[in-house]
């Protein structure tokens, strides 16, 4: 198994583990959060690269950069309802 799914089965175990995820330790939670983040970073690197083979390293980071500012199917936020003017 290579590094990359060897990180992403480590992720995956760690998720099901309902002790981590649950844990009522702020710093657990915030982790889990990063290796979610990290997690579908990856996922849609991966996706890019398999959906455009010829893509080069500097167009894949400004694809990736505009995936996450732009947030498609999320715009307004992962929540129903009216948007929120709390951060601007």
């Amino acid at each position: 198994m290579d590094g990359g799914r060897r990180r992403t089965a480590s992720v995956h175990a760690r998720i099901r583990d309902y002790d981590y995820v649950m844990a009522d330790d702020a710093a657990a939670r915030l982790r889990a959060a990063l290796e979610l983040h990290d997690l579908g970073e990856r996922m849609m690197r991966q996706r890019l690269r398999r959906e455009q083979p010829q893509i080069s390293d500097a167009e894949l980071g400004q694809a990736i950069r505009a995936w996450l500012r732009e947030r498609p199917g999320a715009e307004h936020g992962d929540a129903v309802g009216p948007r929120s003017t709390r951060f601007g």
